[in-house]
């Protein structure tokens, strides 16, 4: 399985953006933020059996999902398992959950990467 996860905060593009690669259990996370003088990087085992539990959830969704506003949070998704593959985009989520139900279900998908992450961040930038 091979997932690639990009976050861009939204409100500048710069506060806070990452990008998770996972492959087969090894995720290497790259993140940049305001502040900091060059992009921080990590690896890390990630229990991929919580994410494959979850993969229902967006199964059936859009691919491509966009709040009419500016400055929100973006994010993308591609999932590659054998010979399925699901990419998704979702930018202003908070603002799309009311008129697409399913978006709630790829947040809930998207916190799982979210929380597996938080861990390596440096705690000055861990929500």
């Amino acid at each position: 399985m091979r997932i690639v996860a990009i976050h861009h905060d939204g409100w500048t593009e710069h506060r806070l953006r990452w990008r998770l690669e996972i492959v087969d259990g090894r995720a290497d996370l790259e993140a940049d933020w305001s502040g900091n003088p060059s992009p921080w990087g990590a690896t890390f085992r990630l229990d991929e059996g919580p994410i494959r539990s979850a993969l229902p959830l967006i199964s059936g969704m859009g691919e491509d999902y966009r709040a009419p506003l500016d400055d929100q949070e973006d994010r993308d998704l591609l999932i590659e398992d054998g010979e399925t593959s699901i990419r998704r985009h979702v930018y202003g989520a908070a603002f799309l959950v009311e008129g697409h139900p399913e978006v709630k279900d790829f947040i809930k998908f998207w916190r799982l990467l979210e929380r597996a992450i938080e861990g390596s961040l440096p705690a000055d930038v861990r929500p």
